[in-house]
Parts: structure tokens; sequence; C-alpha cells
């Protein structure tokens, strides 16, 4: 049996950096009891961090941010946007609408630029499958 790790939130949750872990089910469920972005992981109940990296073949951010909301195409496109205007992608700096809501549904947006190099920023909103408007 290999050794597991230990996790901290900044390997699971956008935003928490630093708070110290046991293992992912401590995470679900300490995001569960705070109304968290990852609560979708309740399917992971009952199974210990091994049995979690068995479950997403060891792609742990594939599966959080399946639950969380951004779509593979969404990610790709902001992570694009943010190379091309030299920032850093943090996925906290942006807005998901909710994808069950009338206006906008699952669309993430935010603004990105403002580097000194750059010296621009647009406003992006990208849909689920990726294209976006500015």
């Amino acid at each position: 049996m290999k050794k597991m790790k230990r996790w901290t939130y900044s390997n699971f949750v956008p935003g928490r950096r630093f708070e110290f872990v046991g293992t992912e089910f401590q995470v679900v469920r300490q995001e569960k009891d705070r109304g968290g972005m990852i609560t979708g992981l309740r399917v992971l109940d009952g199974k210990g961090l091994e049995g979690f990296i068995n479950f997403t073949d060891g792609e742990l951010t594939d599966a959080i941010t399946m639950h969380n909301g951004w779509t593979d195409p969404q990610i790709a496109k902001m992570k694009d946007l943010c190379e091309r205007y030299n920032v850093s992608f943090i996925r906290d700096d942006y807005f998901m609408h909710d994808i069950n809501g009338n206006w906008t549904p699952g669309f993430v947006e935010g603004w990105v630029g403002g580097d000194q190099g750059v010296n621009k920023t647009i406003f992006i909103a990208i849909e689920p499958d990726g294209s976006s408007h500015s």
C-alpha cells in the first residue's frame, strides 16, 4: 500500500489556502458544512484518500473542477486569456452564473488584464462550451 499524502485546502478549494486537513473526506465534509463549492463530491462519502485517488485515476483537480461548475473548455479559454494578458489565472476572481439561472446560465465572467506591461483590461463572459464574448 502506497503512502498517502496529506492535503491542504489549496489542493482542493480555491481561496482556502493554508488550511490543513488530513483527507479529502474532511475537505468535503468541511466544505459541505460551510456551504462551499465542492459539495457535489458527496458521491465520495465514506471513501478515504486512496479511494478518491483510485476513483479519479489521480486526477484530483479534474474531479474538483467537474463539481464546482467550471467546464474544461471554460478553464482552457480563461487560462489562455490570462496568459495573453500576462496575468495569473485565479478562479476566485471570476463569477459563475447558476447553471439553472434564467440569464447566462453556466457562464463565467469577469475582468482579465490590468498588467503593467499590457495596460489593457477586458470584461469577458465564457459559455460552458468555451465560446467567449467581450
